[in-house]
């Protein structure tokens, strides 16, 4: 098992669901935190590890942490940010004693998906992109932004079911200018 999930309540006590030796230990209360545990397990860490390589593992567990919460991002409305994978957290501070940033790394391998993806149903597809983000930062960590971007979309839209809704803006991405930069093919567009 690779996936360790955290929920985080309206109260703010986390529930967790445990993975580990091969036996799903569950605290707490989530409805659909099996199929979600089990969509990391046996689709996004199967589809993607094969194509982006293998995760860092900075603290031996063999695990990846996520962590599901309101991320506080001052939107609005329908806007959210669906997830963030912080690469502070795979630093040693005690590597950089000097950087008071890095100080404050969990030194894990962690992604943080909002309560809001979960309700709208992306949480898989924003699963999939924050993942492959932690795989491209052990594989190219001073990667071109773009292209790392465009690496996590293809993971949040090529390995995973994604609501309806999203394939319409699919459709109005510019194939020419994607054929053109090498990112798909006339087919794939």
């Amino acid at each position: 098992m690779y996936a360790i999930i955290y929920w985080e309540t309206s109260d703010c006590a986390p529930r967790a669901i445990v993975h580990a030796d091969g036996e799903m230990q569950i605290f707490g209360k989530l409805k659909d935190a099996d199929a979600f545990a089990n969509e990391f397990e046996t689709n996004i860490w199967d589809s993607e590890v094969p194509y982006f390589g293998v995760p860092p593992d900075v603290d031996g567990d063999g695990k990846i942490t996520v962590f599901i919460m309101d991320i506080e991002d001052g939107l609005s409305g329908s806007s959210y940010i669906a997830g963030v994978f912080l690469r502070l957290h795979e630093y040693d501070p005690a590597s950089f004693p000097s950087d008071p940033i890095i100080q404050h790394s969990m030194l894990m391998e962690i992604v943080h998906i909002d309560t809001q993806a979960i309700s709208s149903g992306n949480a898989n597809g924003t699963l999939a992109h924050e993942f492959q983000h932690l795989i491209h930062f052990n594989s190219d960590p001073d990667e071109t932004l773009w292209i790392d971007e465009a690496a996590a979309t293809f993971a949040e839209f090529g390995f995973v079911a994604v609501p309806a809704s999203t394939h319409l803006h699919i459709q109005t991405f510019p194939a020419g200018l994607l054929r053109r930069v090498g990112v798909f093919d006339a087919i794939s567009v």
